[in-house]
């Protein structure tokens, strides 16, 4: 077995196995309420949409991060290749 295939069984077992116990965990919060504080308004809400949340959040947050380190190098790269050409165009 090639150590390519190993290694996709591998993340996909480990990824499967991590996506699974956060749907658990998610389910087995649905009925409780967590006291959140709000742009100082406290609020009772579901502890697991706060969780859902916290994940959508998150991902965004890398996704950004993602988009700032793009727009960082392709603003590099314009600027090294606008100094090659002599600062014409």
């Amino acid at each position: 077995m090639k150590y390519e295939i190993v290694k996709g069984y591998l993340q996909v077992t480990l990824s499967g196995l991590v996506l699974l116990a956060a749907v658990v965990l998610v389910v087995l919060q649905w009925g409780n309420a967590s006291a959140f504080s709000f742009f100082g308004q406290n609020r009772s809400v579901n502890t697991a949409m706060l969780m859902v949340c916290c994940a959508v959040g998150g991902l965004l947050a890398v996704w950004m991060c993602r988009l700032l380190y793009r727009g960082v190098v392709t603003l590099y790269r314009n600027r090294q290749a606008e100094d090659r050409s002599g600062g014409q165009g």
